[in-house]
């Protein structure tokens, strides 16, 4: 325990503690759109929608990830994408986005990762939900906004306490993702861990 509070070991857990509350936020952020979208989607989509959700869960962590990898590199799917925009624009001396070996890199793959984790609680609460109480705000002249925020985000709180766990965890304590996308500067604590292990005995 006095080397875990070590000062160096202690900024790895406060990076760590940074990348996981970021992913999170952004789970739910892009998570409750997706998981509302299937759960008030026609009854014969939803398996489809679904499908679509927990599909990654089919290919190994590590294809996931060298796949996000050659996507975001300088030649890969994105900055093409990004290079015809950029030349339809008219514009010059284009220049690819920096977007693997960094910080962006390692939290857009752990949102990556972790994304289903949040959408699947969250789309069980809203498909249960009563739709009832959602109508009768309508009906009673709160806007959709409001209706959002004081009916259906209290009734799906359960859901988002569990989705931010479930997805907070495995993401504090990732492995693969910091260390295929992230630089020098970027360790997380399950990298430190498998050093330790691994070459420091």
């Amino acid at each position: 325990y006095a080397k875990a509070l070590d000062p160096l070991y202690m900024k790895v857990i406060g990076y760590s503690l940074e990348m996981a509350t970021a992913t999170t936020a952004l789970c739910l952020g892009i998570g409750y759109p997706v998981a509302m979208a299937v759960a008030f989607a026609p009854v014969k989509w939803r398996p489809v929608l679904l499908l679509l959700v927990i599909l990654p869960f089919w290919t190994n962590l590590l294809v996931r990830t060298f796949a996000l990898k050659n996507a975001l590199g300088g030649t890969g799917f994105v900055n093409t994408i990004y290079g015809l925009a950029y030349g339809l624009l008219g514009g010059e001396n284009f220049v690819p986005l920096d977007l693997v070996f960094n910080n962006t890199a390692i939290l857009i793959g752990l949102v990556y990762v972790h994304l289903p984790f949040m959408v699947l609680p969250l789309y069980t609460a809203l498909e249960k939900l009563d739709r009832s109480y959602l109508e009768a705000s309508l009906d009673l002249g709160a806007g959709q906004i409001h209706t959002f925020r004081k009916i259906m985000v209290p009734l799906t709180l359960p859901a988002i306490t569990a989705g931010a766990i479930i997805t907070f965890i495995p993401a504090f304590g990732a492995l693969v993702s910091p260390a295929l996308l992230g630089g020098t500067d970027s360790l997380m604590i399950g990298q430190l861990i498998e050093t330790q292990f691994k070459q420091a005995n």
